[in-house]
């Protein structure tokens, strides 16, 4: 498998342990750390805390008088104006004090390798989420901040940048869905995961470039000025500074300091080479499979926090007997109602599925089922709530769950019968 398959709940583990050592060489020789994948909260965290220590310092040493005194940096917004913000993570100077690693995440945002509009028709709000019909399961479950993220380097509003060539590659997916009228259903997706995956493994050169065989649909690069050419070639020569100097680290070289200066392969060194196509392949083909996983690790997740059956006795019941059948030294574990064996989660829907009816009956009461916004009624716990109980009702007993479907604002879809669905019922952003 090219992802490694863990006892451990999605994550808990460390983003580490999620991958196959074939996954960690081709994830390395693009310039990806194995580690720096999460839920979106998880990576913004960390990106912006080493910034803020960072910026902190630099704002500190600029405040001094005398020989302490240190400026910020000549392109620094906050050099100029007080109320602005800190770039000065960005520059050389902050490359030589943080060293490579550090700077990496430092100047990175956390990136949806699944773009969020797919999703949700107003980000961050899971009421808008798109409600089942059919055979699919609509994008019920779904949380812009539990989603499954990658470091994408650089700002998404500057242009050149590894994240602006991944935002514009997205537009441009959603553009051919448009026009095209195609289904969101998780092929669609999928294809899209594989466009923007292939811009961070292959770099921001490689989109400017274009023909990318991951993205067919992407043909409308923007005007190609010479500072986008230089930021993507810098943004490049980054990537693969780290991926040597994470080839090195993998590899147990001693690192000339912990400033990161020092002989070729050590982290600041300069460094020529790009991953070859297998290892992009590769790389594309493993984050695929990790965010595939992810989708339902995230509805056993919001399952767990928020359905009946979850926060019943019965399941409480279950859980303490089928912790006793465990062999000793695992007893201890976190136990949830999604990891119970099918027999005994079926014993629990039995005990607490009129409970679950009466409370999606009041739910729809509120306008749960299909908000299209929180509004208070209902809240965003009402329709997480709503959206539980449905995917645990739906819930296979092998732990599958019906697919996943998104919209795309203003698209009219084909349906099977060669009829089509009107602006009012298309896909949203």
């Amino acid at each position: 498998m090219p992802v490694a398959q863990t006892p451990v709940t999605w994550l808990d583990g460390g983003a580490a342990a999620l991958w196959s050592a074939e996954c960690v060489a081709a994830l390395i020789a693009c310039g990806i750390n194995p580690a720096n994948f999460g839920t979106y909260k998880m990576r913004a965290k960390a990106q912006a805390a080493a910034r803020k220590d960072y910026t902190d310092k630099r704002t500190k040493a600029a405040q001094q008088e005398g020989a302490d005194k240190k400026a910020h940096e000549d392109d620094c917004p906050r050099g100029k104006n007080a109320d602005s913000e800190c770039r000065c993570f960005e520059s050389e100077a902050a490359l030589e004090e943080m060293g490579l690693e550090n700077w990496m995440l430092a100047n990175s945002q956390s990136g949806h390798i699944s773009q969020n509009s797919f999703y949700q028709e107003h980000r961050g709000d899971p009421c808008s989420n798109v409600p089942p019909s059919g055979d699919h399961g609509g994008t019920y479950g779904y949380q812009e901040e539990e989603a499954f993220c990658m470091d994408h380097l650089g700002r998404s509003n500057n242009r050149g940048t590894e994240h602006y060539e991944v935002t514009n590659r997205e537009s441009q997916h959603r553009s051919s869905i448009k026009k095209s009228g195609s289904p969101v259903n998780e092929d669609v997706i999928l294809e899209g995961v594989k466009g923007t995956v292939a811009v961070t493994a292959q770099g921001a050169e490689a989109r400017q470039k274009g023909n990318d065989p991951y993205a067919d649909y992407d043909k409308k690069l923007g005007k190609l000025t010479n500072a986008r050419q230089e930021k993507g070639q810098h943004n490049d020569e980054m990537k693969s500074r780290y991926a040597a100097y994470l080839t090195a680290r993998q590899n147990g070289a001693a690192l000339s300091d912990s400033s990161g200066s020092g002989e070729a392969g050590a982290p600041n060194s300069p460094s020529t080479r790009r991953p070859t196509p297998e290892e992009v392949d590769k790389a594309v083909e493993c984050i695929s499979d990790a965010w595939k996983q992810s989708l339902d690790e995230m509805r056993n997740d919001v399952i767990n926090e928020y359905s009946t059956a979850a926060r019943s006795d019965a399941c409480k019941k279950e859980i303490e007997e089928y912790r006793k059948t465990l062999p000793e030294g695992t007893r201890d574990r976190k136990i949830a109602y999604t990891d119970l064996p099918a027999d005994r989660r079926a014993k629990v829907d039995a005990a607490v599925k009129q409970d679950v009816d009466s409370t999606q009956n009041t739910l729809e009461a509120t306008g749960a089922k299909s908000a299209g916004k929180a509004n208070n009624p209902p809240t965003e716990d009402d329709c997480l709530t709503y959206q539980a109980n449905w995917l645990q009702q739906h819930q296979k007993a092998d732990g599958n769950f019906p697919p996943m479907k998104g919209r795309v604002a203003g698209a009219v879809e084909t349906q099977s019968d060669g009829g089509t669905l009107g602006a009012e019922n298309a896909d949203v952003v």
